[in-house]
């Protein structure tokens, strides 16, 4: 297989495996927010896969485009569907919701009330998520050069915001590990414990994708 093909198969099985177990989340736990935050996050996640999916096999420009699907679409950058790049569908959906919506989700988890201060947290993260989102769609966080291969991300370019703006999404992802790992250490059995452990794995897993996204912009 060549690479092209093999990273064709990952992101499709990734995109398929994140809106499974969402749903498999929510359906067994439909009145637990903890569950629902975390499907959540698996289906903002999953749009990633989705972006890269369409920028290796991009369909046709749509001829009919109502001034409406921008409201549908807040993700998307505008004049995103006029662009004939194929760069241009990596940056379709943005990330910083999953990011927002798990570090919502750890700090449920998290022993004790919600008092103010978590409250104050996890609004913060969601103010940064939304103004991610709004720099996205309005301005040129990344932009893209003519002429590149959207395998090797080698013509995007990061815009002036595009540091400032990762930095606080790897922060919110640190504090996700920094709430599972507090709660693993007071966690009541062992295998409570093991469970958070494997999310705190996970979690830096998945957080790398920031620092290595801004490395490589």
């Amino acid at each position: 297989m060549t690479l092209y093909q093999i990273t064709f198969s990952v992101n499709f099985l990734a995109l398929i495996a994140s809106l499974w177990l969402g749903l498999y989340l929510v359906t067994r736990n439909p009145r637990s927010p903890t569950a629902c935050l975390t499907a959540l996050t698996l289906w903002s996640l999953g749009g990633l896969f989705l972006n890269i999916l369409l920028a290796l096999v991009p369909p046709p420009v749509p001829s009919f485009r109502p001034s409406y699907l921008r409201f549908l679409f807040p993700f998307w950058p505008s004049g995103m569907l006029e662009e004939n790049s194929a760069n241009a569908w990596l940056q379709g959906w943005s990330v910083a919701p999953s990011i927002a919506f798990w570090h919502h989700a750890t700090m449920l988890m998290r022993p004790g009330k919600m008092n103010a201060w978590r409250w104050t947290r996890v609004v913060a993260g969601y103010l940064i998520a939304f103004a991610a989102i709004q720099v996205q769609a309005f301005t040129k966080i990344l932009f893209s050069v003519e002429g590149g291969d959207p395998l090797y991300l080698n013509s995007l370019h990061a815009g002036p915001l595009y540091s400032i703006f990762g930095i606080a999404l790897i922060v919110l992802t640190i504090l996700s590990v920094i709430h599972l790992a507090r709660s693993a250490f007071v966690a009541p059995t062992e295998i409570v414990r093991r469970q958070l452990m494997t999310l705190v794995t996970a979690t830096l897993i998945t957080g790398l994708i920031a620092p290595v996204s801004l490395v490589s912009s």
